[in-house]
């Protein structure tokens, strides 16, 4: 007879693993939507994972990261993509040749191929 699993072994499931790996570096505004959506594409929770620390290095250190699931109803059929807003302390002319920098140096290399979709939008808070 097999033991049960217990909560600490939760942590080498795959997708128990990929939460605890990304999560943590998001305020997630619809959480039960975002982590249905992460599911369908495998390549989402490395890209989740990664991003905070290719963020700061574009953006400067005390960026918060807000992350939601949308959804376009404007499109035939709708569309459905994840939003991760760059939330910076001060007020930034230059916030746009930052997202710049980061797309160059990292995000268009990055960027998944397996149709998940995910936008970056920075915002002086």
């Amino acid at each position: 007879m097999a033991l049960p699993r217990r909560r600490a072994d939760d942590k080498h499931d795959a997708r128990s693993g990929d939460r605890s790996d990304w999560h943590a570096h998001y305020e997630i505004e619809n959480p039960a939507d975002v982590d249905a959506y992460v599911s369908r594409y495998p390549s989402l929770p490395p890209i989740l994972k990664r991003a905070p620390g290719e963020i700061a290095a574009a953006f400067d250190e005390g960026v918060r990261l807000v992350l939601r699931h949308e959804v376009d109803p404007e499109d035939c059929p709708p569309s459905d993509y994840l939003v991760v807003d760059i939330l910076v302390a001060h007020d930034d002319e230059g916030i746009m040749e930052r997202l710049y920098r980061f797309e160059d140096a990292w995000w268009l290399d990055a960027f998944p191929r397996d149709g998940a979709v995910v936008v970056f939008m920075p915002h002086s808070a």
